[in-house]
């Protein structure tokens, strides 16, 4: 994915999967990638076909788990939240990052990044409304943990997209938007 992203910039472009491109990309914002790839006279060669799949989103992109985003972004995205922790505090930093992503995949399976939608996240907040709004006889918990695990879900989603480069701003921002419970 990273040469795909860079072989895009390279030619001025960010990297977009091609069903974005035909969702959102203009006319002319095509055409403008299609000719940027050159004129090709009937001779594909790896290159022509590489700098095509990066311009125009057409190369098999493997599909990253959100188990998988949270590793990266434990690992890559975030480590400018991480400077100055110690291990205990990056051990708690980490632990509730990963309770929530667990809560995420307990409910909806350990699915790829690009297949979450807002129906997965209102069931994260069903989970969590149920235990802060009981039906029955529980107790009542607090809202805080909920927060915190929507809060980190939306945050990994977020950041995942932005450091990827691949789904659009208004479409990342969709889907854990305004889910708080309190």
């Amino acid at each position: 994915m990273l040469d795909l992203r860079q072989r895009a910039l390279a030619f001025g472009f960010t990297y977009t999967p091609i069903e974005e491109l035909v969702a959102n990309a203009t006319p002319e914002e095509i055409v403008q990638r299609v000719a940027a790839i050159g004129p090709v006279g009937g001779n594909i060669t790896p290159k022509v076909r590489r700098d095509a799949d990066a311009l125009l989103g057409t190369a098999d992109v493997p599909k990253v788990r959100i188990s998988q985003a949270l590793e990266l972004y434990l690992e890559e995205i975030a480590l400018d939240e991480q400077i100055g922790k110690s291990p205990e505090q990056f051990k708690n930093y980490s632990k509730v990052k990963r309770r929530a992503i667990a809560n995420f995949i307990r409910l909806n399976g350990d699915m790829p990044m690009t297949e979450i939608g807002r129906d997965h996240a209102r069931k994260v907040y069903r989970f969590w409304a149920d235990r802060i709004q009981p039906k029955d006889d529980r107790t009542p918990m607090s809202g805080n943990s909920a927060n915190w695990d929507l809060g980190n879900l939306r945050k990994l989603y977020r950041r995942y997209f932005e450091h990827m480069e691949t789904r659009t701003a208004r479409t990342r921002s969709a889907i854990f938007a305004s889910l708080r419970t309190s």
